[in-house]
Order: C-alpha cells, then structure tokens, then sequence
C-alpha cells in the first residue's frame, strides 16, 4: 500500500510543510521528475488520457511531480500555489465488478487509467 504523509510547520525544525510519499511499485517502474509551467488552453481544447479524452481547463497551474512512466498524470506533486498531494490506492467494488465482467470476456469502461 501506498502512504503519504504531511509534516506541518509548526512541529518542523525549518517550519516548513513538507510531503512525503512511498509507492508499492515494483523497482523497475521508475518515477522521473516532470515539470509543467503555467499554461493556458484555448476555447474547446481537450486532453488525450489514456482511453478517453476530455475537456482541458482553461488555465493550468504551474506543478513539479512525479508519475510512473507508463502513466498520465503525477502520483504525487505539487503546485506553484504549493498545494501537495500524495495518491492512495482505493480498491472499491466496481474493481471486483469489473475484473468479474472482464474476466467472463464482457465489455469494461475503461475510464480514466492513472492518477
């Protein structure tokens, strides 16, 4: 399982906040270090996701994070606002429903992959 922990700057030597994140993924499925500056999107642009595509917003904040290779989007980042978050897995019953369905060969909506 995936943690993420937050120190306050109250009960931080350098009163900072700070986050700090581990991943239960395997050694070779590594996380570089991506930056995006700021950004704005024009009138109906969207974005390609993995299986679907969506409408992008019209202005994107700057952000430093990580994700793993494979994957769109960050497993854990944070913003020029320095907002921070940390990713959790959530196993939920539309996972065992749907590995049911795919199992038996029925069609899954596969909706957003990654973070």
């Amino acid at each position: 399982m995936c943690d993420s922990y937050v120190v306050m700057p109250n009960v931080s030597s350098s009163n900072a906040t700070m986050l700090g994140k581990n991943s239960d993924r395997p050694a070779f499925d590594c996380q570089t270090l991506a930056y995006h500056g700021r950004k704005a999107a024009g009138k109906g642009e969207q974005i390609e996701l993995a299986y679907v595509t969506i409408d992008q917003v019209s202005e994107r904040f700057a952000t430093l994070g990580s994700s793993p290779y494979w994957c769109w989007g960050y497993e854990e980042w944070y913003n020029e606002y320095g907002v921070a978050i940390g990713n959790e897995a959530v196993y939920t019953n539309d996972l065992k429903e749907n590995t049911a369905l795919e199992e038996n060969g029925q069609p899954v909506d596969r909706g957003i992959l990654g973070m």
